[in-house]
């Protein structure tokens, strides 16, 4: 049956279902990746092995990263975000790998970690890389993180940041503080942020900030709204010029795909897309910040992407682009401003699989 779009009190609920499974996935806290999917997951619409890794299904069985065996036959990966990962695929067979695989004949491990940026791609492929000796291609699925992780600049600086920085950041500051610091740090945080170092700062100093801020307050939190393509595309720069390395010494064909989202193509909105995007936007701060990744944005920052690829010899592919002139607004490809639906993955897979034939 139908649904009325116009009546629908929660579009998401009644368009997407599969989207209240990805919501209670959960995360883990993890070494050096700072944190992953939860292990063992089962559902019809997502599953977990072990370590977290989501399932490819391939010719009738599941396969996945978990366990310390070698593998000794050739495989491929997709490497990226909750996109990779397949946020918004209704089960693991609609995902990017398992699409990819059947359509190529060829086995693709999933390799993708939601909320993941350039540096936790790089490190998740470093802790497994040794278990697939016959490695035959990598395809980066990714880019849009790193962008929208720029925002929060401020607290990564040259390292980068990453989602959830910032409560690991106060997490790890709290539990060194003594007593008396952390009643300090209770009152004065709101004021000063970090302008303070809690765990070292004497009487005599806190004395001389409080002075020399009277008049003075504002508010510690600096502008996190705008994006900074030159810091995104750094980033890129850095981890691209290691997996360059890494792709000469196994060696493996390496791909930088820049993954779609609905503003970046040109597409008109299908009926539920705007529907879902109107409701996300107003409930969802998250949402209404990615509806600001405008085409102009997109412009600087794929060209700068591209750039990178070619100095470093990294073939470089914008489904954007390859999406413009087949796909029109009765495809419904996005979930959201990032993920895509089953028919956009199988559109996606598509061009993929196309790039792979090159």
């Amino acid at each position: 049956m139908r649904i009325n779009l116009k009546q629908t009190k929660n579009p998401r609920v009644e368009l997407t279902p599969q989207m209240s499974m990805y919501d209670s996935l959960g995360q883990e806290w993890r070494p050096f990746i700072m944190y992953f999917h939860t292990p063992n997951v089962r559902s019809s619409t997502v599953n977990t092995d072990e370590l977290g890794f989501r399932i490819t299904h391939f010719n009738g069985c599941d396969y996945s990263i978990g366990g310390d065996e070698v593998y000794s036959n050739e495989v491929s990966f997709i490497v990226g975000g909750s996109t990779a990962f397949g946020v918004g695929a209704t089960s693991d067979r609609m995902t990017l790998p398992s699409l990819l695989s059947q359509k190529s004949g060829r086995l693709f491990l999933n390799l993708g970690g939601r909320a993941f940026g350039a540096s936790q791609e790089l490190i998740l492929f470093s802790q497994v890389a040794h278990k697939y000796p016959r490695t035959n291609s990598v395809i980066i699925f990714s880019g849009l993180n790193e962008l929208y992780l720029s925002r929060f600049r401020h607290t990564g600086g040259y390292f980068g940041s990453f989602y959830f920085a910032e409560q690991f950041k106060d997490a790890m500051n709290q539990s060194i503080l003594s007593p008396k610091r952390k009643l300090l740090k209770f009152f004065l945080y709101p004021i000063f942020g970090e302008k303070i170092d809690y765990n070292r700062i004497r009487q005599k100093d806190l004395f001389k900030i409080i002075n020399s801020s009277v008049g003075g307050f504002s508010s510690h939190k600096s502008n996190t709204q705008l994006f900074d393509v030159e810091y995104a595309v750094n980033q890129l720069k850095k981890n691209l010029f290691i997996w360059k390395k890494m792709s000469q010494s196994f060696p493996f064909q390496l791909r930088f795909v820049l993954q779609p989202i609905p503003q970046w193509c040109d597409k008109d909105c299908s009926e539920e897309e705007a529907v879902l995007f109107r409701f996300l936007e107003k409930e969802y701060d998250g949402h209404n910040i990615m509806s600001k990744l405008n085409k102009d944005l997109y412009l600087d920052y794929s060209v700068k992407v591209r750039k990178i690829c070619t100095d470093l010899g990294i073939e470089f592919y914008d489904i954007n682009e390859m999406l413009n002139d087949s796909v029109s607004a009765e495809n419904w490809l996005f979930v959201d401003r990032a993920h895509l639906t089953d028919q956009g993955n199988m559109v996606v897979s598509e061009r993929l699989y196309n790039m792979e034939q090159d």
